[in-house]
């Protein structure tokens, strides 16, 4: 469906969100981080893949790409108000960790 260009872009952006939510639940960071990355720049399920970057980000203890992913959460004047609060409340999380990841030898 994510390639079939017949369909509505909406139904095609769905579908590859979809796969790259599959492709988390089966451990494949990487082949989600590469689906996600053009669903976060422009798409209508933005928000939902930026949230799901940083969450790749803080898995990987990136710090610095998890709070850039979670500014644009709060940034994006369209993002609903409960996904705009669970970016707020992860961006504690990252400068919390974030002093101490700069202070490890």
């Amino acid at each position: 469906l994510a390639n079939d260009s017949s369909l509505d872009p909406l139904l095609r952006d769905t579908a590859k969100l979809r796969a790259a939510l599959a492709r988390l639940d089966a451990g494949e960071a990487d082949a989600a981080k590469a689906a996600l990355e053009p669903l976060a720049a422009s798409s209508p399920y933005r928000v939902s893949a930026r949230l799901a970057l940083a969450s790749l980000a803080l898995s990987a203890k990136d710090y610095t790409t998890a709070g850039k992913r979670l500014e644009e959460v709060i940034s994006d004047a369209e993002a609903p108000g409960a996904d705009r609060q669970t970016a707020q409340t992860l961006l504690g999380l990252v400068a919390s960790q974030a002093p101490r990841a700069a202070a490890k030898p």
